[in-house]
């Protein structure tokens, strides 16, 4: 998959992740996409269980910002935007999925 990173609380940019088994085991920049930080702190955030993990999170701690849209055929999180306290710095995240290939 291709993800997208903005917000402050982690490095931002476009990562390709490759997931096999539920683990992932490739993580690598998209040249000229990558915004800053090291691409392993991704790793929060580098497998399709994992965003469920951080959207059944958030649903229970009602932040102040939590939209979540699903891929309306595979049903995974498609995009996340989250802030838990608005009046806070750098607790943003928002993750976009560009592209999600599954492996038969």
């Amino acid at each position: 998959m291709h993800i997208e990173k903005t917000g402050h609380a982690t490095p931002m940019g476009t990562v390709a992740i490759e997931v096999r088994d539920g683990a992932a085991i490739s993580m690598k920049r998209v040249e000229n996409q990558w915004l800053g930080g090291e691409v392993e702190r991704c790793e929060k955030y580098n497998t399709i269980e994992k965003i469920f993990d951080i959207v059944e999170n958030a649903s229970g701690a009602f932040p102040d910002v939590f939209t979540v849209d699903f891929d309306p055929e595979f049903g995974y999180p498609k995009t996340l935007n989250l802030d838990p306290d608005r009046q806070a710095t750098d607790d943003e995240l928002s993750i976009k999925i560009l592209q999600f290939e599954p492996v038969q």
